[in-house]
């Protein structure tokens, strides 16, 4: 009997999204080293493949195929539709912002983060702004020796949009560095 089709990654930057593609908001980051069941596959707008994952208590979860490591019976995964992206109305912007402009953190609910950092883009996206509104990244754990090793995470946020923000933490948690990548 096969084994059913699992992903796992040794890398702690891999984003888990809200749907298949870059574009879509990052939810959280996939567990090292575990393996995730794999409900099902697809293909962004971009032509890049995409696993659905079951994470507990994520209604829609999915990875890149090429940031993970496929494990059993995955050719039999099937194809499902990706969730449809879905803008807010202007009714949740803040008093005083116009439309074509950067909402206020807070403007919008749904970036699949803490909605306290989301924001409104001018095109009516719902953006994760955590550089802007406060926190970037893990907390770092009072009483950690770094052991010289770090990592790096990838977001989309405002300070840096239209490009992807980088932030390199140590291995005990501490910020080392932060840089807008086209």
């Amino acid at each position: 009997m096969p084994q059913p089709c699992t992903v796992s990654t040794e890398r702690p930057d891999v984003a888990v999204h809200v749907g298949p593609g870059e574009t879509r908001a990052t939810l959280r980051y996939l567990p090292a080293n575990e393996d995730i069941q794999v409900t099902g596959r697809a293909t962004a707008d971009d032509g890049s493949a995409w696993w659905q994952v079951a994470l507990a208590g994520v209604a829609q979860a999915w990875v890149s195929a090429g940031d993970v490591t496929a494990a059993g019976a995955c050719d039999g995964v099937p194809n499902v539709a990706a969730p449809p992206i879905v803008l807010p109305p202007n009714a949740t912007q803040e008093p005083g912002d116009e439309p074509g402009a950067w909402g206020a953190c807070g403007s919008c609910a749904d970036c699949g983060a803490d909605p306290g950092q989301c924001v409104r883009s001018p095109e009516g996206q719902c953006l994760w702004d955590p550089a802007g509104c406060g926190g970037i990244g893990p907390t770092p754990r009072s009483g950690c020796v770094p052991d010289g090793s770090s990592y790096c995470v990838y977001t989309y946020t405002v300070v840096c949009s239209p490009y992807q923000t980088r932030n390199c933490y140590d291995s005990c948690g501490a910020l080392l560095s932060t840089t807008c990548m086209p």
